[in-house]
C-alpha cells in the first residue's frame, strides 16, 4: 500500500498557523456575532441607537432650543404621542369629570427602563384613577425628557404643559450630575473628554461596554477614597438648585396647577454595605468620575434638602418617602433609573402620598360629581 509523499503532511509551523489563524477566525466571527445580538437588543429596549438616528426619535424644537422627543415616534419600549410627551394620546382640552396630571421631570420621569403602561408616572394615574369614584377618571401627560435640567423643565412647562391645563404638577427634579459637570467644566474639566470611547469604542458598542467596564472598575477601586477626587460644595450647587426649583414652582401656580415636589432615590444607599455601595454607583461613578462615593450620598442629601426647602418656601407638598423604595438591582436598572419593579414601588409612593394629601383631594372634590368622593379625615 502506497503512502502519501512526506511532502503532503503540514509541518509544525504550518500547524501553528493554522491553529492560530483557526483563533482569529473565531474571535472574530463571535465578536461579530455578539455585536449583532448586542445591537438587537439595544434597539428592542432603547429603539435605534441615538447616536446614529438622533433625528428618527428626537428634534431640536425652534424657539425654544429644546431636545424633545418626536411625537409620535416609538422609541424602543416608549410610545411618544402626538403631543410629544411617553405615554397614550390625550386631548389638548381636559373632559369634564377626569382629572389631569402632569409629571416634568428628566430621564428618572421618562423612565425609559420600563414599557409602556409600567412606568411611574403611567401608573401613579393608573393607581389613583382606581381609588376614585366610578365615573370620575385621570389622564396625564409624561413631560419628562432624558437629559433635562430645571431651565429646560421651565420651557417645556410654558411652551407645551401649560396649554393642558393640568390640575395637578408633579415635579421630579435631577440636577446633581448636570449642576457637578457644570462646576467641573468651570475648572476646565470636561467629563465627556474623561469617558470620551475610543475610536473602535465609537465604531462597535460591545468595545464601547468592554471599555466602560474597565473605567468604571478602576472608578470603583477608588470610590471611597476622597483622595485624588474635586471637592465640591454642595450646599452652594443646591441653594442654586433651590432658586431653580422655586421659579419653576411659582411658574406652575401661575397656571393655577397645584404643584407637588418630589425627592430623589437611587440605589445607592448610606445604610449599604462597601460592597453594595461599590456596586450601587456604578452609573453614577461613570458620569461623575471626579466624585466619590461619600460625595455622591452628601450631594444628593443636599439637593433633597434644598426640594424640603422650596417646598416650605413656596408652600406646596413633598413627596418624600424614598426609603420605600429598596436600594437593590431588583428596583434599579442603574444607579438611578428604576427597573419595571422599580417603577411599580415609585407608582405606589407617589400615588398614596397624593391620595393621602387634603390639597389633592380637593381638587378631585372640584370635578364635581361623580367625583365627591367620602373623605373620611374630614368627612366632606
Amino acid at each position: 500500500m502506497l503512502k502519501p509523499p512526506g511532502g503532503c503532511r503540514p509541518t509544525e509551523r504550518q500547524k501553528e498557523l493554522l491553529t492560530g489563524l483557526s483563533v482569529i477566525v473565531i474571535f472574530v466571527l463571535g465578536f461579530g456575532a455578539a455585536e449583532m445580538v448586542l445591537r438587537l437588543l439595544q434597539v428592542m429596549k432603547y429603539g435605534a441607537v441615538q447616536a446614529a438616528h438622533e433625528g428618527e426619535t428626537f428634534y431640536r424644537e425652534e424657539g425654544t432650543g429644546l431636545r424633545l422627543p418626536k411625537p409620535g415616534a416609538r422609541v424602543g419600549r416608549a410610545r411618544i404621542n402626538s403631543l410629544g410627551f411617553r405615554g397614550p394620546e390625550i386631548p389638548i382640552v381636559r373632559a369634564s369629570h377626569k382629572l389631569r396630571l402632569a409629571f416634568l421631570g428628566s430621564s428618572t420621569t421618562y423612565d425609559a427602563e420600563s414599557p409602556e403602561g409600567q412606568n411611574w408616572p403611567e401608573l401613579t394615574a393608573q393607581k389613583v384613577e382606581r381609588a376614585l369614584p366610578s365615573g370620575c377618571g385621570v389622564d396625564f401627560a409624561n413631560a419628562g425628557v432624558p437629559g433635562f435640567g430645571l431651565e429646560h423643565i421651565l420651557k417645556h412647562f410654558e411652551a407645551h404643559v401649560r396649554v393642558l391645563r393640568p390640575d395637578v404638577v408633579l415635579i421630579l427634579a435631577a440636577d446633581i450630575t448636570r449642576d457637578i459637570q457644570t462646576g467641573l467644566a468651570a475648572k476646565g474639566v470636561a467629563v465627556s473628554d474623561l469617558i470620551k470611547p475610543s475610536w473602535l469604542g465609537r465604531q462597535s458598542l460591545l468595545w464601547s461596554k468592554v471599555e466602560k467596564n474597565v473605567h468604571v472598575i478602576r472608578l470603583q477601586r477608588a470610590a471611597t477614597r476622597p483622595e485624588g477626587k474635586i471637592r465640591f460644595d454642595h450646599d452652594a450647587y443646591a441653594a442654586d438648585f433651590e432658586r431653580r426649583l422655586t421659579a419653576v414652582v411659582e411658574t406652575v401656580k401661575t397656571s393655577e396647577a397645584l404643584p407637588v415636589l418630589v425627592t430623589t432615590v437611587g440605589q445607592l444607599r448610606r445604610e449599604q454595605s462597601r460592597r453594595m455601595q461599590i456596586e450601587a454607583s456604578t452609573t453614577a461613578l461613570f458620569y461623575n468620575p471626579s466624585m466619590s462615593i461619600p460625595g455622591l450620598l452628601d450631594a444628593r442629601d443636599a439637593y433633597n434638602a434644598a426640594i424640603h426647602r422650596a417646598g416650605q418656601t413656596t408652600g406646596v407638598a413633598i413627596i418624600d418617602d424614598h426609603q420605600d423604595i429598596p436600594g437593590d438591582r431588583q428596583h434599579f436598572a442603574d444607579s438611578s433609573h428604576f427597573s419595571p419593579l422599580g417603577s411599580e414601588k415609585m407608582a405606589e409612593r407617589v400615588a398614596t402620598a397624593l391620595l393621602a394629601n387634603q390639597a389633592f383631594r380637593a381638587r378631585i372634590r372640584a370635578l364635581g360629581e361623580p367625583c365627591r368622593f367620602e373623605d373620611k379625615e374630614r368627612g366632606a
